[in-house]
């Protein structure tokens, strides 16, 4: 049995609650990148192949147990060739999948899956394997005869069954392991979402009564069944991965002797290493082929190997760690949350790859780390925005570094002349693992649609984009800016005294989905980006008319809510034509229940989602988008990292913290101010909140990474962190432009006013553009920021247009575009106007300002 501590007898309360209820259709049980993804059959493991996350029975995994003579198989999918394990339980926790067996009459066993989340440790977060372990333990009081058995097949190795592959098997007096291979590599490349460069390998330690042998699949197993040895090996060492059913498997075995019980736990470990993981082209356009992080320490992935069998235990019980503290903390918040935070978290971190870049003597670059992700499940795209946006929460909670890390690629190719576009990019690459960067052309200003949808003026997706301007006024407080900062917040202001007349129904109770539409609503899920930064600009009264009118929208007569929740708002591609809601958004659903004020309303909108993962109907792992209709199907985003927007709720927790500027750089008495985690840091709102989210990232920086990395000193890496002391400065502009190095001791230049100056300019150059009497009166509004402004007494220059920068005149760019044009009405319009003379001004104020970014006191 595994053998729990007191300390965490809450999380068996909690896990109790969820084994109570039905299993969920598919529970993770090795999923560490996004080519190492194995899931199975909640409910009916012994009688399916363990699955690849987008392909059901594919990944040859097979587990069996032999009790006096008698064999019994707890995985595999060979029923009834062998006997039956009876199933007793099961329990999923954010890092473990547990199986309770009885195996014939006198044996219980627990078979564990646990894929740790290293919350603190970037080497031992990028080791790509996943450990799974078995204890027993005698029903009757008496000793019995016990031998194990595992395997594996080449179906890990390539989605096409036909391609050769080769092997290695190694036994050292550490380890035992086998590895599998193609016996040709396709670099980067992919078959049914498998990679064609993964070495796979299953290990276990070496110690008396083990044994490894390479045989074929029918032998193999029932040699095993028959006698508790394995076959003798084949000769060869390649072949096809699958040849008529007659394809070797990879077996290791265990002899346990007579026993009453396991005293420790039979470990094995999987794992699926690429190296290179990614292609990445740099700011200077050379292709940068990256290595996984941990051979920052490990020299080759057998000393990998090695150290993640011999941190097992320490790894376990970091894991029960972790699964307390997140338990505790959803268990606060709600019942319903403790769920799906158990089934999403592993799902999150394993669509990403920490990396590392070698420099040109084959050293490799510690300082410089990058993190990946693939858009799993549905684009296949290279870190996108929309999904970092909703997995946020996740990282955030677990650790803000690892957001950074994700955010700092992206950052780097806009600011670089790889890219020239008049928008921030939507992702680093189309087809994930090549981060070529993506410089398509694109008029997304903050979005332009959202949820498939476009129509003009929606009302939740423009509150993003005013959120995104206040964060940018809480960026230049944190660095001491303050007349900047009044500035932005006072632009803000004008633009949400719009958004307040006409997103909100006359009757003050939901807010709507386009302006002005008395008919419609919407979830308005991203108001969880005021909640998350705290921005405040969103009043309560409005937060409090959304939950009672979803409380009474959940009884009513045209309420659009099913078993499995309710469509994010009433918008067309959420219904039928008959007005029956037809699909719904899990994470949007979570970030618009974190805000909600009632929490049995909360808990209404988490609930069917948990349902929704625990139907029968849903026949692959956890989705993003699925129909409401009774076949609960998956539309996109299986197995998609998004669903760390399951996390929204627990980000909101995050303590309070001050923002401290270097006392080496010299700057206002009034620099130091309170915040908490969240305003700097939160979500991706647009392309503004790119830049507040990386400035977050960076202001946690060096606080978690001197207290966090015990990695660090090992590596010889400078006592302020991963970094070394410079700064990069990206600048966010469209134009084109490189990454500045900063010495962080440099005092700042005499800026103020200039900066003020181009503040004002920006905000008085987009010109006649539009008329309604909304936009004069928005104009009439910034007129009067300007007569209480500093810089009213300095002349301004109006910005020539070009290509690359935001154009002032009606002929040029979508900024010009007039109120006939779609989508072009005058508050979606304003808006995009003033995000771009915001990133124009950045881009200014950074040419100006050079100091180093603030850092969190300890």
């Amino acid at each position: 049995m595994e053998y729990i501590p007191s300390r965490i007898c809450f999380i068996l309360l909690v896990s109790t609650l969820v084994a109570s209820q039905a299993p969920p259709a598919w529970v993770p049980l090795a999923v560490r990148s996004p080519y190492f993804s194995a899931w199975n059959n909640a409910s009916s493991p012994l009688l399916n192949t363990p699955n690849f996350w987008n392909q059901p029975g594919v990944l040859g995994w097979t587990g069996m147990i032999r009790v006096d003579g008698m064999a019994y198989e707890w995985m595999g999918g060979d029923q009834p060739s062998f006997n039956s394990t009876a199933v007793l339980g099961w329990e999923v926790t954010p890092t473990r999948t547990i199986y309770r067996f009885q195996a014939g009459t006198s044996m219980q066993v627990n078979i564990t899956f646990l894929t740790p989340i290293e919350v603190d440790d970037l080497v031992k977060q990028s080791i790509p394997f996943s450990y799974f372990y078995l204890d027993a333990v005698s029903m009757d009081g008496q000793t019995h005869e016990l031998q194990t058995y595992v395997d594996i097949s080449g179906e890990w190795a390539s989605g096409n069954r036909s391609e050769t592959m080769t092997w290695k098997t190694t036994q050292t007096d550490t380890s035992t392991f086998h590895q599998i291979q193609l016996s040709s590599a396709n670099q980067y490349q992919e078959i049914v979402d498998q990679a064609e460069d993964t070495t796979t390998y299953l290990a276990t330690r070496s110690a008396p009564g083990v044994d490894s042998v390479v045989a074929l699949l029918g032998q193999s197993r029932q040699t095993f069944a028959a006698t508790g040895a394995l076959a003798g090996s084949i000769p060869q060492s390649s072949s096809s991965i699958s040849d008529n059913g007659r394809f070797p498997v990879f077996s290791i075995s265990v002899d346990l002797g007579n026993i009453l019980k396991t005293t420790e736990s039979l470990m094995w470990a999987v794992g699926a290493v690429r190296n290179p993981v990614i292609a990445y082209t740099t700011p200077l356009g050379a292709v940068q082929n990256r290595a996984p992080y941990f051979f920052v320490q490990y020299q080759d992935v057998q000393s990998a190997i090695d150290a993640f069998l011999q941190d097992f235990e320490d790894a376990r019980n970091r894991s029960i760690t972790l699964d307390t503290k997140i338990l505790g903390d959803a268990a606060k918040i709600s019942p319903a949350l403790s769920s799906v935070v158990s089934l999403s978290a592993r799902q999150v971190i394993g669509a990403t790859d920490v990396t590392v870049s070698q420099g040109s003597d084959g050293s490799w670059n510690a300082s410089d780390t990058k993190i990946f992700m693939k858009d799993v499940g549905s684009s296949g795209r290279v870190n996108p925005v929309e999904i970092l946006y909703a997995s946020f929460p996740f990282f955030l909670y677990i650790n803000p570094v690892y957001a950074g890390l994700l955010l700092e690629p992206m950052l780097e190719f806009q600011s670089s002349s790889q890219y020239t576009q008049a928008f921030a990019a939507t992702d680093l690459g189309t087809t994930y693992p090549r981060a070529t960067g993506n410089n398509r052309t694109h008029s997304q200003g903050i979005e332009l649609s959202a949820d498939l949808e476009s129509f003009p003026n929606m009302s939740n997706l423009l509150i993003k984009g005013i959120i995104g301007v206040q964060a940018m006024a809480n960026i230049s407080q944190a660095l001491g800016n303050s007349n900047d900062s009044i500035l932005f917040s006072n632009h803000t202001q004008s633009l949400l005294q719009t958004w307040e007349a006409s997103a909100i129904a006359s009757v003050g109770t939901r807010v709507l989905n386009t302006y002005g539409d008395e008919n419609s609503w919407t979830l308005a899920y991203n108001l969880y980006a005021d909640k998350l930064l705290q921005t405040g600009l969103v009043n309560q009264s409005i937060y409090s008319s959304q939950t009672e009118f979803f409380k009474g929208l959940s009884s009513s007569s045209d309420a659009q809510e099913t078993q499995f929740g309710m469509p994010i708002d009433s918008g067309s591609s959420s219904l039928s034509a008959s007005g029956i809601a037809t699909q719904a958004d899990a994470a949007w659903t979570v970030f618009a229940a974190a805000t909600m004020t009632d929490p049995s309303v909360r808990d209404g909108l988490l609930q069917p989602i948990y349902q929704h993962i625990v139907s029968n109907t849903s026949n692959f792992p956890y989705s993003k988008v699925y129909k409401l209709d009774s076949t609960g199907a998956v539309i996109s985003g299986r197995a998609s990292p998004a669903l760390g927007a399951f996390f929204a709720p627990l980000a909101l927790s995050l303590p309070f913290q001050d923002i401290v500027v270097p006392q080496s750089i010299s700057m206002p008495s009034s620099a130091t101010t309170k915040s908490i985690v969240g305003p700097v840091v939160g979500g991706v709102v647009g392309g503004l909140a790119l830049l507040s989210t990386v400035v977050g990232a960076l202001l946690f920086w060096r606080r978690r990474q001197r207290r966090q990395y015990p990695h660090v000193e090992k590596l010889g890496v400078n006592q302020s962190g991963l970094r070394p002391p410079t700064i990069t400065v990206f600048d966010l502009s469209a134009a084109p432009g490189t990454a500045s190095q900063i010495d962080s001791s440099v005092e700042p230049s005499s800026s103020s006013n200039r900066n003020q100056e181009l503040l004002a300019a920006a905000f008085s150059s987009a010109g006649p553009i539009l008329t309604s009497a909304k936009y004069r009166e928005a104009m009439r509004a910034r007129d009067r920021l300007q007569a209480i402004s500093p810089v009213s007494a300095h002349p301004v220059t109006t910005p020539t247009t070009n290509s690359d920068s935001s154009p002032t005149s009606p002929a040029s760019g979508p900024v010009a575009a007039s109120p006939t044009t779609s989508g072009g009405l005058p508050e979606v319009q304003g808006l995009m106007t003033e995000v771009e003379s915001l990133r124009r001004a950045v881009q200014e104020m950074r040419a100006e300002r050079v100091e180093a970014p603030p850092s969190y006191s300890q």
